[in-house]
């Protein structure tokens, strides 16, 4: 199975172009969110672009990274991370087995798997936080409201 798990505003923005834009969106970014970010992070395998991988790591069965250059230096620290050039290689072992490949980002990553998404988890904060990055796709997908949480400013 494919899971999305994205952290947005009201306004869909997924985070900035520019490392010192996200730096400055992250600092905005409650507590409350932050935790609520972590849990949805859960999962046994994880995908994601390069600039997403470091979100909330921890002990996975395996983790990718979603890139073009095969021969992509890992960070010191990074050197277990399994490099994927072709994402319906990936579609093809996940989509309809009862793994979880939990898809973190960033956009064109999450624009890749959407329509092959069978959940996708939402962490939404009712500020709007700045960012230049929109995704709004997923109204691509067939996906059915399940749960919405209020959460308080900590």
């Amino acid at each position: 199975m494919i899971r999305l798990a994205v952290m947005t505003d009201r306004a869909r923005v997924i985070g900035d172009s520019t490392p010192e834009g996200n730096n400055a969106r992250f600092s905005l970014i409650t507590k409350a969110l932050v935790q609520a970010i972590c849990e949805l992070y859960q999962g046994e395998s994880i995908a994601a672009e390069r600039s997403s991988i470091n979100a909330c790591r921890q002990a996975r069965n395996k983790e990718y990274i979603i890139m073009r250059d095969e021969n992509f230096m890992r960070p010191k620290g990074l050197e277990d991370l399994i490099i994927c050039t072709d994402c319906l290689e990936m579609v093809d072992q996940y989509k309809d087995s009862d793994d979880e490949l939990l898809i973190l980002g960033g956009l064109n990553v999450f624009k890749l798997f959407t329509l092959f998404a069978a959940e996708l988890d939402v962490a939404e904060a009712d500020e709007l936080i700045p960012g230049d990055l929109v995704y709004d796709e997923w109204d691509k997908g067939e996906f059915e409201l399940i749960r919405k949480e209020r959460m308080e400013r900590i």
